[in-house]
């Protein structure tokens, strides 16, 4: 007898919450006001984001854009498959065929070889609509988790949610922090706690940094990041930097080396 049913893979509302926040980041280094989308495998929406500024047909364009992407399991499928009817069998055939649409800037996720879902992002050139999609994607699911030392996974996660203990708690007793490099270096848990403790308040909003690579060589770790956030006058902050940890035996940071321009991000906070 065959089966009855099959089982469909989906990404999750919380992963799909966590692309849309990555590609909201890289769309304001590019400078572009964008909407994004992302579905799940049938294309259902799943979280969307719509940043100050962007226009109001990009919130459709960039759902549609998804859906096209989750339908044909390609970045560009249905604009290929169009391209196969000509130009007027194209207009004729998006016509016929409700939200799908010919325009780059639609991804699939794509898991184990299976469709899971899709983003669509609108805003920028077709290209860099298409850059962020892919980087979203790539910041959230394209470094496998286990491949990351526990600590370097929990020392961004602290962050991002302003956990000043669970931060301190990824360093090994006698560690030292070098943050930014140049500053009076933070000798142990207690000097790391207390310096997130005092940075957070200097926020109107700290959404933290972001993991954009990760390279791991033994008990070494470097990671180029992008850091966002809100000040407290309510602009937009935005800075990247390039972390080196060293991890002790235990796998708790031991050194921290973290380079960045603190001035850039100084005049950003007292904008």
């Amino acid at each position: 007898m065959h089966p009855l049913t099959t089982t469909v893979t989906h990404l999750t509302a919380h992963t799909a919450q966590d692309i849309v926040t990555a590609a909201i980041r890289h769309s304001s280094v590019l400078g572009n006001n964008s909407a994004i989308a992302v579905v799940d495998a049938a294309g259902n929406l799943l979280a969307f984001g719509r940043m100050d500024g962007t226009v109001t047909p990009s919130t459709q364009v960039a759902t549609d854009k998804a859906y096209t992407a989750a339908a044909f399991g390609a970045s560009e499928g249905w604009l290929e498959q169009g391209r196969a009817f000509g130009d007027a069998g194209t207009a004729v055939a998006t016509a016929a065929v409700e939200r799908l649409v010919p325009l780059p800037g639609g991804v699939p996720v794509i898991e184990g070889g299976t469709v899971v879902g899709a983003v669509g992002v609108s805003g920028g050139t077709a290209d860099e609509d298409k850059q962020v999609a892919s980087a979203a994607i790539e910041d959230v699911l394209g470094k496998a988790a286990e491949e990351i030392p526990a600590a370097i996974r929990g020392y961004f996660a602290a962050l991002r949610a302003n956990d000043p203990e669970a931060f301190a708690a990824c360093f090994a007793d006698g560690s030292v922090g070098h943050d930014p490099v140049g500053a009076p270096p933070l000798h142990g848990r207690d000097a790391v706690r207390s310096m997130l403790a005092d940075f957070l308040p200097t926020w109107g909003r700290f959404d933290g940094i972001t993991e954009d690579e990760v390279f791991v060589s033994g008990n070494s770790v470097a990671v180029r990041w992008t850091g966002s956030g809100m000040s407290s006058s309510g602009s937009p902050v935005v800075w990247t930097g390039i972390n080196t940890f060293l991890l002790a035996e235990d796998g708790l940071i031991e050194t921290l080396y973290a380079t960045f321009d603190a001035p850039s991000m100084s005049r950003q906070l007292s904008a």
